[in-house]
């Protein structure tokens, strides 16, 4: 919650003592890069967010995060492309900072999670109506009303 980077740092080391292997969010700004750094000499597992472009979260894994969060459709809505800012997150990682992984943020649409890890996306974080329509389908529901109608039809109740 904090915006300086001490506090940052004393701020997640409270939470380390709630649980040991808790990965604390940290956002990407300078004072968040600092407060990274930090933490990782203290072997405290961060994440660094607020990610808008890959060169941003490149600078959290340099500095030490073990993951990033880009905001896929946030970066959509601002005009950018949410999938190729993973995607060429996804190269740079793998290229310069490979301890690190992504952990893609911000869905609106199953197709969004669907390019991310095609991308290379090993982790998401999805809203509950985003994971609903990955599983959910008109199509699906119309094929099982079919196949139950099929069988009363040919093998009664």
């Amino acid at each position: 919650m904090a915006d300086k980077a001490r506090d940052m740092v004393k701020e997640a080391v409270q939470l380390q003592t709630l649980d040991h292997q808790l990965v604390v969010k940290v956002p990407v700004t300078a004072e968040g890069q600092s407060a990274i750094q930090q933490l990782k000499t203290r072997n405290i597992t961060t994440l660094g967010t607020a990610v808008y472009s890959p060169m941003q979260a490149l600078l959290a894994a340099l500095a030490g995060a073990s993951y990033v969060a880009p905001y896929v459709n946030r970066i959509d809505a601002q005009g950018g492309s949410g999938i190729k800012c993973v995607q060429e997150l996804q190269q740079l990682l793998t290229l310069h900072a490979p301890h690190c992984q992504i952990l893609a943020a911000s869905f609106k649409t199953p197709r969004q999670v669907l390019d991310c890890l095609l991308a290379g996306c090993t982790s998401i974080t999805l809203p509950i109506d985003v994971a609903e329509q990955l599983i959910r389908s008109p199509a699906v529901d119309a094929a099982i009303t079919q196949f139950n109608q099929d069988w009363h039809q040919a093998f009664g109740a």
